[in-house]
């Protein structure tokens, strides 16, 4: 959870996201390096409490994850403003977010010593878990409103990501002058983003991205 919280600090800072769960984020109310310090402060706290377990494989796995993360992040950055594809966004939801389900499933195997009978099926537990957790949070960033989300609608989109929905909907409308213009990295006008924002609600894309 220490984890998992560090990762959505540094996120929201990225991002410039002002609310998270319903509240202001420490980046809309602190100044940028004392978020970006509690951020690492939270990482150094979910290692030193996963140290505390006395295994190097745990350890291991744990570093390995935290790569993954951060790498998944950078990618991210570089995507923003590019249509991409099925595949590209599978790599990007498995690296910020079922990564940590596939840690947090599998470690207990190894520390009771039966990763050799159940890691494996634990950890595609774990995959199968965080890639539908993901999917359901972009298919929500469309269809739930601000208040319960406790963050602007479709925040991805405006952001300049193509999750799951609007991907749906890429592929059934190739040529949406809308999202050329995002992935030119141009400002679409927003009342634009409203009305494609719309479109993609009331299209099959949300019950292809559900199925």
């Amino acid at each position: 959870e220490l984890l998992h919280t560090a990762t959505l600090v540094h996120d929201d800072l990225i991002d410039g996201s002002p609310m998270r769960r319903g509240t202001p984020t420490l980046n809309a109310t602190w100044e940028m390096p004392a978020a970006v310090l509690t951020g690492d402060f939270l990482f150094s706290q979910a290692a030193w409490l996963g140290a505390q377990v006395g295994s190097t494989d745990v350890m291991r796995m744990f570093a390995s994850t935290l790569s993954t993360i951060v790498n998944g992040e950078i990618t991210q950055i570089f995507e923003r403003n590019a249509l991409t594809d099925r595949e590209a966004y599978i790599q990007r939801i498995y690296a910020k977010t079922a990564s940590m389900f596939e840690l947090a499933a599998r470690a207990p195997a190894h520390l009771v010593g039966r990763q050799q009978e159940v890691g494996e099926v634990l950890r595609a537990f774990g995959y199968g878990i965080g890639m539908a957790f993901q999917m359901v949070d972009d298919i929500l960033d469309f269809s739930s409103d601000a208040a319960s989300l406790g963050k602007p609608v479709a925040s991805d989109l405006r952001l300049g990501l193509i999750t799951l929905p609007a991907l749906y909907f890429l592929e059934a409308n190739p040529g949406d002058a809308r999202l050329k213009k995002l992935q030119n990295g141009e400002q679409v006008a927003e009342k634009d983003m409203e009305a494609l924002i719309a479109e993609i609600r009331a299209s099959r894309a949300m019950q292809s991205a559900h199925a």
